[in-house]
């Protein structure tokens, strides 16, 4: 995914559509992407905690490429990364058999 944006008057809009849609799915949605950075950046306090994260969202979007494969109404990568964002909740397990 590439985020294309625009602004007008101080607001951002993010461009919404591929190449070839319809006319009813091409469009521009208000959006605020220093907002989007921030919270993401900021979604976990430490650096671990962070790692894995960053890694649930990149095993989301892969399992979005695969499941969604040639379809246009597939989850976008922001949609993905807000929806880990609300959903998200940390791991910690020891593996008592790695040492």
């Amino acid at each position: 995914d590439i985020a294309v944006y625009c602004t007008e008057n101080d607001n951002y809009f993010l461009a919404r559509g591929k190449l070839n849609s319809t006319d009813e799915n091409i469009k521009w949605e208000e959006a605020d992407p220093v907002e989007l950075t921030k919270k993401i950046n900021n979604a976990m306090e430490n650096s671990e905690d962070r790692n894995q994260f960053r890694r649930v969202i990149r095993y989301l979007k892969r399992w979005k490429d695969l499941k969604f494969k040639n379809q246009d109404n597939r989850p976008t990568g922001i949609g993905i990364s807000v929806f880990a964002i609300n959903n998200f909740s940390v791991s910690k397990k020891v593996d008592y058999l790695s040492g």
